[in-house]
């Protein structure tokens, strides 16, 4: 079985991200136009980095995003007592932020050619995206977004959580992604053939090294046919 990382790895989550932080711009100026008349993209990405770099490991990724939401609103000193403003620009910030045009031009050519080879596909994530969106939903056999059940990434459990659901060994199971921590040596800690995906030829950093390293989604079923 060959198992995926999402962000990144299947998607471009860097372009969908900046795609619906910009249109959050665009709902606090139209709602505030004078206090967030100098609002921008770039300080919503700084707003969320300071709030995940105050809370290492401790919160979803979901609670990051609502609690950067909650200091960009702090920021433009527009008073949200209930939340609901937050709450709002969380709703709309999720709701776009993955789209069918977000993924790679490489993934749906390499997912059609694994189920040609009758190879059995899963998703392993430690994000939250709802694949309805990119409308992978029924691409795979298992989607498991790890922070669900209480892990993630790179720690073994969250690939044994893999393991349990489909009925397969370390041996029979190779992880993809873009990753090194979480993909590579997560991957290689549980016993599983590591592929890292790097699109623009970084070279391989310190640590367990990848079993393969792929330019492109494109090598992957040739590699694990």
């Amino acid at each position: 079985m060959v198992v995926f990382d999402a962000d990144q790895t299947l998607w471009d989550f860097r372009r969908g991200m900046r795609r619906s932080l910009a249109n959050r711009v665009v709902d606090l100026q139209q709602r505030f136009p004078t206090e967030a008349a100098e609002l921008d993209v770039e300080a919503l990405v700084e707003h969320r980095r300071r709030v995940a770099d105050e809370h290492p490991g401790a919160i979803s990724m979901a609670d990051v995003r609502r609690f950067a939401f909650g200091f960009t609103v702090a920021s433009i000193g527009v008073e949200d007592p209930d939340g609901s403003l937050v709450d709002w620009l969380c709703e709309r910030f999720f709701a776009e932020r993955l789209r069918p045009e977000d993924l790679f031009d490489d993934t749906l050519p390499m997912l059609d050619a694994l189920h040609d080879a009758g190879l059995r596909t899963a998703v392993l994530t430690n994000g939250n995206a709802d694949l309805v969106d990119a409308d992978l939903q029924d691409r795979f056999e298992l989607i498991v977004r790890a922070p669900e059940h209480g892990v993630a990434k790179p720690d073994v459990a969250a690939y044994r959580l893999v393991e349990e659901r489909v009925g397969l060994q370390p041996a029979q199971l190779a992880m993809v992604g873009d990753d090194v921590g979480p993909d590579v040596h997560g991957a290689r800690a549980a016993g599983w053939t590591a592929i890292w995906l790097t699109r623009d030829g970084a070279p391989v950093p310190d640590g367990p090294a990848p079993h393969h390293v792929v330019r492109s989604l494109a090598e992957v079923p040739a590699l694990v046919a």
